[in-house]
């Protein structure tokens, strides 16, 4: 997998409003201000802008291919997260420009 720029926390603090924003999940940054396609809407992004969104969105349960689609908007690697490749985790490729990243991969246990 190819490097990651390294971005801080204060530096993705400043990416807040809807015309400039990112979020922050499993430790990645997300450039989202142009993605529309949402299904809860673009508005659900605010709540979270400049800020880490791990929790709610492990806790929505996305699916696969919304985990996949998140490729397109990377822009970089939180300052001082922790690579991850404990074997729960799946390659994928960014159809447009072939950047590679990691995305965790989450078990459901039906019962």
């Amino acid at each position: 997998m190819a490097d990651l720029k390294e971005i801080s926390a204060d530096e993705v603090a400043k990416h807040n409003s809807p015309k400039d924003l990112w979020v922050i999940v499993q430790g990645k940054v997300y450039n989202v201000t142009e993605f529309d396609k949402h299904p809860g809407g673009k508005e659900i992004f605010q709540d979270y802008a400049g800020q880490d969104a791990t929790e709610p969105f492990e806790d929505e349960g996305h699916s696969a291919t919304a985990k996949k689609q998140m490729v397109d908007f990377l822009v970089g690697k939180l300052e001082g997260a922790p690579e991850e490749d404990d074997g729960e985790t799946e390659e994928v490729i960014d159809t447009n420009s072939g950047a590679r990243m990691r995305i965790k991969k989450k078990v459901i246990k039906k019962d």
